[in-house]
């Protein structure tokens, strides 16, 4: 389900079929006008506080008791209404309800029309439900049903006609076109560039080289149920949000992020670096009778270089390593051999 990403000229209709990149196909939808909050500006805002979509400025004369701090400390804190005015405008019901109907005329290819109350600083209200109530009372031939996300799914699959949907492939950066989609905030891509940094290092650590060799690790053996790595993936999962992610919130939430992301590569070096010693313990050394120059005689004195490769293939190629002789090995005639060796 999208409401940024994918617009009204990439699918004309809500709902359409996504191909990624292996060719794996999905039923989606784009969810219409004002992707996720249209039922709150349209139906919500206009029947709990008498504001339309336009209206983006709180008058003072609506009353209601406000309260801010006005100290040095905290006078740059935000205005709050602690007791807002509680009418109700039932007779901006049916007007907003057929607004909204017309603005989605034509958009969807089931009989079922999403409406979404999601807004960033919202908590629900008892009074949505009263909605419900009179807008089948004053519209009956409506049927409203207060439910989620994972019905409308369930209900989608089951009247869909796939032959008649839009193909849309690959990744979806397409902007806003109409109200019918969200829009997408590019800049974002560029905004404070360190946490992006800082969030491909993280990933990298643990997608590619913890989680990895922790199962490989595991299933030689190694008991791996310590929950490190779900950890790790919590700290970068709360990274994630759009708000976080995209950098633009405070200085305070964005610091709290590297606290984050260094948690992540901590544990994921760690929790690699516990796995390379299981699986170099797991080598049997003693299996390569390789004489070393005096005074070493016997493999089991002389140093192995280990290397793992995690893919699923053979590969050939030069790697940078760092070796460190202890002194009483170095005398001038050590010898380096590479021998091939098998977990």
């Amino acid at each position: 389900m999208f409401y940024r990403g994918i617009n009204s000229i990439d699918s004309p209709k809500a709902e359409f079929i996504w191909e990624g990149a292996d060719g794996t196909r999905a039923l989606v939808s784009r969810f219409s006008t004002m992707p996720r909050y249209n039922f709150y500006f349209y139906i919500y805002r206009p029947v709990v506080h008498n504001e339309f979509p336009n209206d983006i400025e709180f008058k003072w004369q609506t009353g209601g008791v406000f309260f801010h701090f006005a100290d040095k400390e905290m006078f740059d804190e935000d205005y709050f209404i602690s007791r807002p005015i509680d009418k109700y405008f039932k007779e901006n019901i049916k007007q907003q309800v057929e607004k909204l109907i017309k603005d989605q005329a034509n958009d969807f290819t089931t009989p079922h029309i999403i409406w979404m109350e999601g807004h960033d600083s919202s908590g629900p209200n008892i009074k949505t439900l009263r909605i419900i109530q009179d807008i089948k009372s004053l519209i009956p031939e409506l049927n409203v049903i207060h439910s989620t996300l994972e019905d409308y799914s369930r209900l989608l699959k089951e009247s869909i006609n796939l032959s008649n949907l839009s193909l849309v492939k690959g990744e979806r950066r397409s902007s806003q076109f109409d109200l019918r989609s969200g829009n997408l905030y590019g800049y974002t891509t560029s905004a404070r560039m360190y946490l992006k940094q800082k969030n491909f290092e993280a990933e990298r650590w643990l997608q590619f080289y913890a989680e990895p060799f922790n199962s490989i690790a595991g299933i030689l053996g190694m008991d791996i149920n310590d929950k490190y790595i779900d950890l790790a993936w919590d700290c970068l999962i709360q990274n994630s949000a759009h708000d976080s992610i995209g950098g633009c919130s405070l200085d305070e939430v964005h610091e709290d992020m590297i606290w984050r992301y260094k948690q992540v590569i901590e544990i994921s070096k760690g929790v690699f670096e516990r796995a390379c010693k299981f699986l170099a313990l797991k080598i049997n050394t003693s299996l390569y009778r390789i004489h070393f120059y005096p005074p070493f005689s016997e493999v089991g004195k002389g140093i192995f270089l280990v290397a793992l490769n995690p893919t699923t293939y053979l590969r050939n190629e030069i790697v940078e390593t760092f070796i460190d002789i202890p002194q009483e090995f170095d005398k001038g005639h050590f010898k380096l051999m590479v021998l091939p060796l098998i977990v």
